[in-house]
């Protein structure tokens, strides 16, 4: 009777690094995926121009123990970035992938990003783009086209606010909003609907900051302190209003929100829920504001930009805390899982170890996950504590 003699399975090939657009600014999203071949082996998010980081590690496995030697190709999304690796059992690489922005997405990467049309009081996108992608020092200007107008007081909830400046903003595709972000806070946008009038202050000098994180300094609504995730969007000369509802994601937030008005030092809470659906929320009435969550995510929908942020409801003890966050970039943990010989440390001595019982099952040391296997589950938390 013949016997049959299964082989251990072959050990990952981790990968981690950077992902980028060739103009330096990050990828805020997307998947990196991993073929050989034309076959799709694996596929991780990208986390603020980051992927392979815990806990969405990338492990190319090797189930049967065949792939050593095989040609890994590396896309962001469909787009091959043209980068490959050579699969190593037990390998361990830093792998910085770059990509073209997409035909639909402005790029400043170190730089601001200027419009301008040849119609006096307007700034258009170029044709066919709808994304502007922004870093924390670099805004979207508009300063040659603004146009000065009739001076207007708009009361913002109680804070008069006088605009003396404007300019429309037209979409590359007709209809299609202008979503702006911030390569170094993903997480956050802003939607600003095609041809919009941007109106500011006498101060404005036309720029326009993306999304970034900010403080949350000044004097919370009463039963509330304010939150861990606060940003500020617009113009640190003023606040800026938009005469078309614009509407601003806040990935992971849940509860309460507010605004600090610019200048000021007291958050004023948005009572009022928007009615619609949260993926079409309906516009408040002018020049107010509406919020809206699916339980996990927030929208604000606003007539205006400046600082926004989550509200905490205190305890009776006066305590405070949470209120939904932006979440930043993974970082590995630092449990001790990993130190198979028990020497408090996560190294080659434990990397031999979990050599020596790959495939193993049952009672083992190097089964740092307990499920009785000694698999790719049990090198990734030691690859995650290597070095701790």
């Amino acid at each position: 009777m013949p016997i049959l003699v299964l082989a251990a399975p072959g050990i990952p090939h981790q990968f981690y690094g950077t992902a980028t657009y060739t103009d330096g600014s990050n990828v805020t999203s997307g998947n990196v995926i991993v073929k050989i071949g034309t076959t799709q082996v694996i596929s991780v998010p990208i986390s603020n121009g980051k992927y392979g980081y815990n806990p969405n590690l990338l492990l190319v496995t090797d189930e049967n123990n065949t792939r050593t030697g095989s040609t890994l190709k590396f896309f962001i999304g469909s787009v091959d970035t043209g980068q490959t690796a050579v699969f190593t059992n037990g390998g361990y690489t830093q792998l910085n992938l770059i990509t073209t922005a997409p035909s639909n997405t402005v790029s400043g990467g170190g730089s601001n990003v200027s419009l301008t049309s040849t119609t006096a009081g307007e700034a258009e996108m170029p044709t066919g783009a709808t994304n502007v992608i922004l870093t924390n020092t670099t805004v979207l200007d508009f300063s040659s086209s603004t146009v000065p107008m009739t001076s207007t007081p708009v009361t913002v909830r109680g804070n008069v606010v006088t605009l003396t400046k404007a300019v429309t903003l037209k979409s590359g595709i007709n209809g299609n909003p202008i979503v702006l972000t911030n390569s170094n806070l993903n997480n956050v946008s802003a939607s600003i609907p095609n041809e919009t009038k941007i109106q500011g202050p006498a101060g404005w000098d036309g720029k326009i900051t993306p999304p970034i994180a900010s403080t949350s300094s000044g004097t919370a609504p009463a039963g509330f302190s304010v939150g861990s995730t606060v940003i500020s969007v617009g113009s640190a000369e003023g606040t800026l209003v938009f005469d078309k509802p614009v509407t601003l994601l806040l990935d992971g937030v849940t509860g309460a929100v507010g605004y600090r008005p610019s200048g000021s030092n007291t958050w004023i809470q948005i009572t009022d829920t928007c009615d619609g659906s949260y993926a079409v929320p309906t516009a408040p009435t002018y020049p107010g504001e509406c919020s809206i969550s699916n339980g996990t995510d927030t929208k604000i929908v606003t007539y205006h930009f400046t600082s926004f942020g989550s509200l905490t409801v205190n305890s009776p003890s006066g305590g405070g805390g949470g209120g939904g966050s932006v979440p930043t970039t993974p970082v590995l943990t630092t449990a001790k899982k990993g130190d198979a010989n028990g020497d408090s440390k996560v190294d080659k001595y434990d990397f031999a170890l979990i050599m020596a019982n790959w495939g193993k099952t049952g009672a083992n040391n190097s089964d740092f996950n307990g499920d009785s296997k000694v698999d790719k589950y049990d090198f990734a938390l030691l690859m995650s504590n290597w070095g701790l």
